[in-house]
C-alpha cells in the first residue's frame, strides 16, 4: 500500500476498544465557569472565528482549551496491558515518545499535548513515556454525494466508520487537488465529529520508518491485543 499518498481515519470512538477499557481521571480540579463535564459547549463555535479557506476547503485553528481537559491520568482495567505507539481514547490521541516527536515536528506544534500517565489493573506503569494529543485543527472539505459513494463506501472495510463522513471521505478519495492539500496537513478533524482523527499518509510513512506500532489497518480486537483502527483511503 502507497501509505505516502493515503489518508487515513482513526476510527477508536466508534469502534470497542474492549482491550483499552479503563477509567479517565482529571488531576485538576475543575473550573468553576465549567458546567460540562467534557470540553465546553461554546468552544466548537470559536473554532470557526479564524477560518483559512482555499478552494472550497475550510481549516480552523482552534484556540486552546483549559488545562483541567489536558492534565489527565487513565487506569485500565487489565493488567500487563500492552501498548501501540500510536492509538486513541476517547478525544485523545495518544502517543508514545518517539512518536510524539515526530508529529510535533511534522505538525509544527499546532496540537495540545501533554504527558499523560497510564496505570494498569496491577498498578504498575509502562515503562515508556506517552502523550494525550487533543486536536485543535478542524478542516471540511466539500462534500461529495450521489452514485460516487456507492463506490467508496464498499472500498472500506467492515465494520464502516460512521455514515455522516461518507460524503468527506468520498471527497478525499476521489479528489486529488483536496487530497493533495490535506497530505501536507498532519493532524485534523470534521468539527462536528471531533474524536474521529484523519491523519496525513505523510506522517504515517515518518512513523512507520521510526519503527512505531499501531498504524495499520482495521485489525478486530483480541483478548491478547490492542489491535487497531484505522480506516486508509
Amino acid at each position: 500500500m502507497d501509505i505516502d499518498n493515503k489518508i487515513a481515519l482513526f476510527c477508536g470512538r466508534n469502534i470497542s476498544l474492549s482491550y483499552l477499557k479503563g477509567q479517565l481521571h482529571h488531576l485538576l480540579e475543575k473550573p468553576n465557569c465549567d458546567p460540562f463535564r467534557g470540553i465546553p459547549g461554546d468552544w466548537l463555535s470559536n473554532i470557526f472565528l479564524n477560518a483559512k479557506v482555499v478552494e472550497g476547503i475550510n481549516e480552523y485553528i482552534a484556540d486552546p482549551i483549559e488545562e483541567y481537559f489536558m492534565k489527565v491520568s487513565y487506569s485500565f482495567n487489565r493488567k500487563k496491558v500492552k501498548l501501540n505507539d500510536v492509538f486513541q481514547i476517547g478525544d485523545f490521541l495518544i502517543l508514545s515518545e518517539r512518536a510524539v516527536d515526530i508529529v510535533k515536528y511534522f505538525d509544527s506544534s499546532v496540537h495540545q499535548i501533554e504527558e499523560i500517565d497510564f496505570v494498569d489493573g496491577c498498578g504498575v506503569k509502562p515503562g515508556l513515556k506517552f502523550y494525550a494529543l487533543r486536536n485543535m485543527r478542524f478542516i471540511t472539505v466539500p462534500p461529495l454525494a450521489g452514485g460516487a459513494l456507492n463506490h467508496v463506501i464498499n472500498h472500506l472495510h467492515d465494520p464502516k466508520p460512521m455514515s455522516s463522513l461518507y460524503p468527506q471521505i468520498a471527497s478525499i478519495y476521489r479528489d486529488e487537488s483536496i487530497r493533495e492539500y490535506l497530505l501536507d496537513k498532519g493532524v485534523w478533524s470534521d468539527p462536528h465529529y471531533r474524536a474521529d482523527f484523519f491523519m496525513s499518509g505523510k506522517l504515517i510513512s515518518q512513523l512507520i520508518s521510526a519503527g512505531c506500532s499501531g498504524l495499520n489497518a482495521y485489525t478486530r480486537m483480541g483478548k491478547e491485543a490492542q489491535g487497531e483502527v484505522i480506516y486508509y483511503f
